[in-house]
């Protein structure tokens, strides 16, 4: 008895309705996943925010000092230096005031411009509630008196270009005047390190790290440019379009 043969263009819908059906099965999927890792995401803020939190209200995080800088007494550039810190201090993060963590370190607390503080994602989510915290007291003190805060456009330009002109100096004082000034002007190269990378190009939109026996790669997402580093040190570039 002979087998009927399955017609071509019977088999060919058949095959077009299974990739469809595996495709809308990916799809949901996919779904899915994208709003669990969202209440992830929202769990892990809450879990972090619980556990730096102390004494009431009171937040504090150890971080890892990434340059060499000063400890002020204000968050103002030309306030008194109280102290310094050198790559690798670890110091602790108690409150933020507008680009200027407060840290404390050895019983002293003082201001510490955020360049310095290595960038993480829990530096991040700390930043984010304290800046609230910050700005939600001081609308408080602004009402309760009626005072002008704000500074004129001159002191704001005065105090804009004494910090950057302190960052510049840090930054020769560590790599030397040739180097520096590549990094001033934004260029990038093989073997450069990641925190040469970060005074050259700013804080990239997206850090994608991998660790494994080899060490720890990562990849930095600007918005046209992907940087590769292996165990601090560029290896690679790409440009996008």
């Amino acid at each position: 008895m002979a087998i009927a043969q399955e017609n071509p263009m019977e088999k060919l819908g058949r095959i077009k309705g299974e990739v469809l059906r595996i495709q809308t099965d990916i799809q949901r999927k996919n779904d899915t996943i994208s709003t669990l890792k969202a209440q992830i995401e929202l769990l892990e803020n809450q879990v972090f925010i619980s556990k730096s939190q102390i004494h009431g209200r009171k937040i504090t995080f150890p971080a890892t000092v990434k340059m060499d800088g000063k400890v002020r007494s204000s968050n103002d550039p030309f306030s008194d230096i109280l102290a310094n810190v050198y790559k690798g201090d670890t110091v602790r993060l108690t409150g933020y005031q507008d680009g200027y963590w407060i840290t404390s370190k050895n019983n002293l607390l003082g201001y510490l411009s955020e360049l310095y503080i290595t960038d993480t994602d829990e530096t991040k989510i700390l930043k984010k509630e304290l800046q609230k915290q910050y700005e939600s007291q001081r609308d408080s003190v602004r009402k309760a008196t009626p005072k002008d805060y704000e500074l004129s456009d001159r002191e704001r330009q005065a105090i804009k270009e004494k910090f950057e002109q302190e960052i510049k100096e840090a930054v020769i004082e560590k790599y030397g005047h040739i180097t520096a000034q590549q990094l001033f002007s934004h260029f990038y190269w093989i073997g450069m390190t990641s925190d040469m990378a970060q005074i050259s190009l700013g804080t990239p939109t997206t850090i994608n790290r991998s660790v494994g026996s080899w060490g720890k790669n990562e990849q930095w997402v600007y918005e046209n440019l992907y940087l590769y580093f292996e165990n601090g040190k560029l290896t690679s570039y790409q440009k996008s379009k």
